[in-house]
């Protein structure tokens, strides 16, 4: 399990069960194929609103990830991030290292082999890094991933020691280059990202 593991899978299609929705203990409602009133219609009236919302989200968060970053911050976060590519082992080892030294409580939350999930880590960052001319493209993948990280045990507040982690590990690979005009910008792009996901795991 990575924070920031960006897939290419999914898209949201719904929100929290809101209070008029079938509680999950109408087990004789899901049996009869039913709504919590007992008609059919009344079910399929819910669920199309359900998705209905879930879709205004996706392309609400579509919309304001259209362009988030300039041009000049999008040149900036490539050309560093090429930097770090060679040493991307290096840097994913670096990276989980300060993650679990700036809150040991996450590391049972990761499971399976730490070299084969910091592959996984420099990937899916770099599937995000080329793809910002066009965010929005990946805005879906982005809120599925949110969504299923709750199931992990992420929080909200994870991210914010995520994105730490994340600038430390660049500070560390980058050195001198690693200027505060590119820390902004890593910050901002990052941000952009962290909102997406967590907007669709955790809806007001």
């Amino acid at each position: 399990m990575s924070y920031l593991a960006i897939a290419v899978i999914g898209v949201i299609i719904a929100v929290l069960i809101k209070s008029n929705m079938c509680s999950p203990s109408s087990t004789s409602s899901k049996k009869s194929g039913k709504g919590c009133c007992g008609c059919s219609g009344h079910k399929k009236e819910e669920g199309e609103a359900v998705a209905e919302e879930g879709e205004a989200v996706a392309e609400e968060a579509e919309a304001e990830a259209e362009a988030p970053l300039t041009p000049e911050q999008i040149e900036t976060l490539q050309s560093t991030w090429a930097m770090v590519v060679p040493i991307k082992e290096r840097a994913a080892e670096i990276f989980y290292g300060r993650l679990f030294q700036l809150d040991p409580s996450v590391k049972p939350l990761f499971k399976g082999d730490m070299t084969a999930q910091g592959e996984k880590l420099m990937t899916s960052i770099n599937l995000v890094i080329t793809s910002l001319q066009n965010l929005g493209e990946v805005v879906p993948a982005l809120q599925d991933l949110g969504k299923r990280h709750v199931a992990y045990g992420v929080t909200a507040e994870h991210y914010d020691t995520v994105g730490a982690a994340l600038l430390w590990t660049l500070e560390q690979g980058l050195g001198d280059t690693f200027t505060e005009e590119v820390k902004d910008t890593w910050a901002a792009a990052y941000g952009v990202v962290a909102g997406v996901m967590i907007d669709a795991a955790y809806p007001q």
